[in-house]
């Protein structure tokens, strides 16, 4: 998804929560806004996104996007499931909102009642400073996916010089129809 998409859809909200709200520092987001969809991109290799955009309303202008990603070569014989996080602030002009600068982070986690990602995946942040973990071990894959379709987690990230984090609670499931173009995308062809 596209920057610009992300501010149409989510940009009114960052006004308003820009208008009576402030940055804040580290801790832990329950009630943000968050929105599931579904993206897929190619044939060989074959990536299929489903994502989780979360606004921080009316605590600050953050924005995140968070996507469970199945990926697949045929050519290079290899999958693996995995996450990648990207975080930012929403810049203003005029009182309205006109792009994201992205943050660089250093880690970020997830977290169930049924599961926890650290020490299961491998990766870290990557150059445009968001993170990206993966693994191959189908089990660990189906524990990861079983936690973004139950809707019940939270993911846990700190940005680069900080040591302090930040936690987003999410209690929301996608959309079967969303959920569903995900596992379809996946299975194995």
């Amino acid at each position: 998804m596209s920057e610009q998409a992300v501010i149409s859809k989510l940009g009114a909200f960052v006004a308003m929560g820009l208008a009576i709200g402030s940055p804040c520092a580290a801790d832990t987001i329950t009630d943000s806004a968050v929105q599931f969809e579904f993206e897929s991109n190619g044939s060989d290799p074959r990536v299929c996104h489903l994502m989780a955009l979360i606004m921080n309303i009316p605590r600050s202008p953050e924005a995140a996007k968070l996507s469970l990603t199945y990926a697949e070569s045929k050519a290079q014989k290899v999958a693996f499931v995995g996450f990648a996080l990207d975080v930012g602030d929403t810049r203003f002009n005029s009182g309205l909102p006109a792009g994201i600068s992205p943050a660089r982070l250093s880690s970020a986690e997830i977290f169930s009642g049924k599961f926890s990602t650290t020490g299961r995946l491998f990766g870290g942040p990557v150059p445009d400073g968001g993170i990206m973990m993966s693994t191959q071990d189908p089990d660990t894959a189906g524990l990861l996916m079983g936690t973004f379709f139950d809707g019940n987690f939270q993911v846990t990230f700190t940005r680069e010089g900080s040591q302090a984090s930040r936690t987003y609670l999410i209690r929301a499931a996608p959309d079967p129809k969303v959920a569903r173009q995900f596992v379809d995308c996946a299975r194995p062809q």
